[in-house]
């Protein structure tokens, strides 16, 4: 049975290998291209406890869900919603905050962005238009306005909600701030270039809604895009040149969410209709990154469990891990990190539920 409240936002030593399945791919009528992918047909991975790094649990440092994590030297930086946590990236030990809310220098009121650039963590406040600048044990090195003015749309001036950088390098595209009504969509995508000044609105897309999660997009510089998705839908999008455009239509047969439900403006009635819904639909496709022509990343299948897919571009085959602890006390989350030639993804802890995530390391290879 599938979950029905989703949270908003060590190597394996078993030589296992998935078989491949061909994930038949072909086109929709609009020309998308559709990915059919079996959700229950999954290689199941016994996790490996040698491979767990438990985050240390302390008033100070408690977490909620991962939203993205940075790894810089021995240090884990932690994003969860408007928490930024450090850790010892060897025993989870908590180092610290890198920052903390409030209207102190260094100081944010909300987190919309959260990267890494060099040896330097951005952290991008919508509220206040601001990017505050760390280093890795949180020396603030000071902040700045990146962006200028937003185009004009319906007498209101489009203000940049979160952004991701240009593949290219010239610039960045922004999600805008939602500021119509559902029946009038706002434009979802703005263009700046380098010296964040705003060059237009980038056509092909809306928002209906002003709800999303916080993981809402990745720039792919190996192939010169940005991929963007919507939370409870099935459509991954991306953003080539000065053009959006459905990439691919995810098909998980009689698992995939009704469209009467992805069709819905607002996230919250999306999420209504899914709790309400009472049936195994695949849901939250999140975390979507790329290495070579593999595209992975997560779905919610059955009860308390996420699942990891690996979909190659080029050749349209699919694979599916699932992990299982025979003890049954790690329970895999949506959280997904492809960091070189492995991926990170978190667990709860069932014995714990009020401890902080269990971080676990796996090879990309079991993908192969």
């Amino acid at each position: 049975m599938m979950k029905k409240i989703l949270p908003i936002c060590g190597l394996l030593a078993a030589n296992v290998l998935l078989l491949a399945v061909a994930a038949c791919g072909d086109g929709r009528a609009d020309g998308v291209k559709t990915v059919r992918i079996d959700p229950d047909n999954i290689t199941e991975i016994q996790i490996d406890e040698r491979g767990l790094l438990p985050l240390e649990t302390r008033d100070s440092s408690l977490l909620y869900d991962i939203c993205d994590i940075e790894h810089i030297g021995n240090r884990y930086v932690v994003y969860s919603r408007d928490l930024l946590r450090i850790f010892d990236a060897e025993n989870g030990r908590w180092l610290g905050n890198l920052a903390n809310p409030g209207q102190g220098p260094g100081e944010y009121t909300f987190i919309s962005r959260f990267r890494r650039s060099g040896d330097t963590l951005l952290v991008f406040d919508s509220n206040l238009g601001k990017e505050f600048r760390y280093l890795s044990d949180g020396t603030f090195l000071g902040d700045s306005k990146p962006f200028g003015p937003g185009p004009d749309f319906s007498s209101v001036q489009l203000r940049v909600s979160t952004y991701f950088e240009a593949p290219d390098g010239n610039g960045y595209y922004a999600i805008n701030d939602w500021v119509g009504s559902s029946g009038i969509p706002t434009p979802a995508y703005t263009r700046y270039n380098a010296a964040g000044e705003a060059i237009g609105i980038v056509p092909g897309r809306g928002l209906r809604s002003g709800s999303r999660f916080k993981d809402r997009g990745y720039t792919d510089y190996e192939h010169g895009r940005v991929l963007v998705w919507d939370a409870f839908r099935d459509t991954l999008f991306d953003i080539t040149g000065d053009e959006v455009r459905a990439l691919y239509a995810f098909d998980f047969g009689s698992h995939s969410l009704p469209s009467s439900v992805q069709n819905m403006p607002e996230l919250i009635d999306r999420l209504n209709a899914f709790t309400e819904e009472g049936t195994d639909y695949v849901s939250a496709l999140r975390y979507f990154q790329t290495k070579g022509d593999n595209l992975y990343f997560t779905v919610n299948v059955d009860t308390d469990y996420s699942r990891y897919i690996c979909y190659n571009e080029a050749n349209g085959t699919y694979n599916i891990l699932h992990f299982s602890d025979p003890a049954e006390r790690y329970i895999p989350r949506g959280f997904l990190k492809i960091e070189g030639d492995s991926a990170i993804i978190s667990l709860s802890d069932s014995q714990n539920p009020e401890n902080n995530p269990v971080l676990y390391r796996f090879p990309l290879s079991l993908f192969e």
